[in-house]
Formats: structure tokens, C-alpha cells, sequence
């Protein structure tokens, strides 16, 4: 779902609505895996910082649910608020402030990493890869969370 303005009452389903779109998916595609990508909460109001926490630590309550309908991973939006190369509108969606001040929702973010990567049960498997590494020297610096 995309919201044109931000604002509490309209952030109020996001984890719901993510938990049905996923059980939507699962029943439909053949339990296929799900990444859900894009996940951000806007904190373009200040009033919007706790709001944001709120639901970072409802996304991570109902990571079994999301688990269960196969979502296998979540990417956060930004992990710093950027100033560069994106509009207004996109600087305040990280869980970091641009002078590097954490928001309160960066620790419950990285709490529920920690959390289900202790319930994540992994296999180890050798990979062969080749490498070809080419030297440039970028002409501007990218910001934040946007290496090209």
C-alpha cells in the first residue's frame, strides 16, 4: 500500500496488511518464498518517530506469521536518511538520522535481527566463484545506502 501524506492512522495496517498480502501470496504461488522489500516508515513529522517504533516492533512480533507465509526476508528502506540524489519527500524514511543520531526504532530493528537470525537454522553449502575486480574513481560520492 502506498500512502500519498503520512500519518499515524494511515500506518496503522501496515502490519496486518503485510501478514495478509504474504498469506495472499502463499496460498496463491505455490508457497514459493517472499522478500519483503521496501519496508519504511516515514518520520517526516517528529511525531512520527515513536510511530515508526511502534510498528518495527509489531513488523518483528509477527515475523513468525510472515515466516510462516514464507517470507524469508525484509529490506528496510534506508538504514540512514539520505541528503543527496533523492527528493524532500525521501530524507526522513531511515532508522538513522542524516547527522548520524540514531532513531528510537533503530534498536528494536536490530533487535529482532539478532532474534530471528538465533532461530534461523542455515545449511553450509561451498560456492565457487570467479572475481574480477576493475578499478574506477567515481567522480561524485553516492549517498548513503545507494552504492552504485
Amino acid at each position: 500500500r502506498i500512502y500519498p501524506t503520512h500519518t499515524k492512522d494511515q500506518y496503522q495496517t501496515v502490519v496486518q496488511d503485510a501478514v495478509a498480502t504474504a498469506r495472499f501470496l502463499a496460498v496463491n504461488f505455490d508457497q514459493k518464498p517472499l522478500l519483503l522489500y521496501d519496508f519504511a516508515i516515514s518520520t517526516s513529522d517528529p511525531d512520527l518517530l515513536q510511530e515508526q517504533q511502534t510498528i518495527v516492533k509489531a513488523m518483528c512480533q509477527n515475523s513468525g506469521d510472515l515466516e510462516q507465509s514464507g517470507v524469508r526476508g525484509i529490506i528496510y528502506r534506508y538504514l540512514v536518511d539520505p541528503t543527496k540524489y533523492v527528493p524532500a519527500e525521501e530524507r526522513h524514511w531511515g532508522l538513522i538520522e542524516s547527522n548520524g543520531r540514531a532513531k528510537p526504532a533503530l534498536g528494536d530493528w536490530l533487535g529482532c535481527i539478532q532474534t530471528v537470525k538465533g532461530t534461523v537454522q542455515t545449511t553450509q553449502s561451498t560456492v565457487s566463484t570467479t572475481t574480477t575486480t576493475t578499478s574506477t574513481t567515481p567522480t561524485e560520492p553516492t549517498a548513503p545506502g545507494m552504492g552504485y
